[in-house]
């Protein structure tokens, strides 16, 4: 089920995406996705560079590129839960800005953005999205609301996305490497100012259309074999599970005693488990303690008996002879 996944072949994506693309036109034909973004708060002391991700805040940003290389103004999901006019300050234009408690884009905030995606596409339908199968993206809710628009959903089979999904493909990864040409430019102009969620859209704005160009959204859809459909556009080899292959071992490690100087070919050669006694399962035996009692004597002296006390003795003698007295005194009675 998870090679298919849910029944859709990767190959069959692939096609089905470039059929219904033909069909209605690559301007219908589009993908949607989410990345991340870094602001790291600067003290009182003075900055030359620091990296974006340092002791950094979070904050998701979605994404939806088209075929034909247009692009719609993109959603930014802050970590708040109060509403702050600031944080729309120099934003793109027709931009959407969110809050979530914990940052992250939920069911209710995406059946949101389908709303506002499907105002901001052109009336011409049907139109086909593109989307990973993250369980928010495939609710009852949306499901319903693509479906009674005439928006066909497909999603990607797991553990694909890094291959056939055009955002990760190509256009996510210019714009973080052009996220961090802008907060550097930025810590450079501003060594003093920290870079907040109030600067975080001026830092954005330009990195965004530098990549979410026509000619960069145009190449991913080509590389990743969607359009124009190409079957060879993502190798076999690329998501064939890993194998274990014979290997000797160097020169260099030979001198090693305990590496292997033969061709590694079996699994227990590798990942050898220690041997373990059955001896040491098993617990030790309590001593058992003597009870009785004992007579500790200091060392060098012998030890004696202990003799009667003589007045015990005596009283014993006397209470006899009382005894004789009296039985005597009464037989002569």
């Amino acid at each position: 089920m998870q090679e298919l996944g849910f029944g859709l072949t990767i190959s069959m994506v692939r096609k089905a995406a470039y059929q219904l693309g033909k069909s209605s036109g690559h301007e219908h034909l589009m993908n949607a996705d989410k990345d991340s973004a870094s602001v790291s708060a600067v003290g009182k002391r003075y900055v030359y560079k620091r990296a974006h991700t340092e002791h950094g805040e979070s904050h998701r940003l979605l994404g939806c590129v088209c075929a034909n290389g247009m692009w719609i103004p993109p959603s930014i999901i802050f970590k708040e839960v109060r509403w702050d006019d600031t944080l729309k300050q120099d934003c793109l234009p027709n931009a959407v800005v969110k809050l979530s408690p914990k940052g992250w884009i939920n069911s209710e905030l995406l059946v949101e953005w389908f709303t506002f995606f499907i105002s901001s596409i052109p009336p011409a339908h049907p139109v086909i999205l593109l989307m990973d199968s993250h369980a928010s993206h495939i609710s009852p809710e949306a499901v319903s609301l693509v479906k009674s628009n005439n928006v066909f959903l497909l999603t990607f089979p797991a553990h694909t996305t890094q291959l056939l999904q055009p955002l990760d493909v190509g256009i996510y990864k210019s714009l973080k490497s052009h996220w961090s040409h802008e907060v550097n430019k930025f810590m450079r102009k501003n060594a003093t100012e920290k870079s907040n969620r109030t600067s975080f859209h001026l830092i954005l704005s330009p990195a965004f259309v530098q990549s979410f160009r026509a000619k960069n959204i145009q190449n991913t859809f080509k590389k990743t074999g969607i359009y124009p459909f190409s079957s060879d556009a993502v190798p076999p080899e690329a998501l064939a599970p890993s194998r274990l292959t014979k290997k000797s071992v160097p020169l260099s490690l030979q001198q090693n005693s305990e590496v292997p100087t033969g061709p590694v070919s079996q699994t227990e050669d590798i990942l050898s488990l220690p041997k373990i006694s059955m001896k040491s399962n098993l617990k030790p035996e309590r001593k058992t303690r003597d009870s009785r009692a004992k007579c500790h004597s200091p060392p060098g002296e012998p030890i004696t008996a202990p003799s009667e006390p003589s007045t015990s003795k005596s009283n014993e003698i006397t209470v006899g002879e009382k005894s004789k007295k009296t039985k005597k005194m009464a037989d002569e009675d």
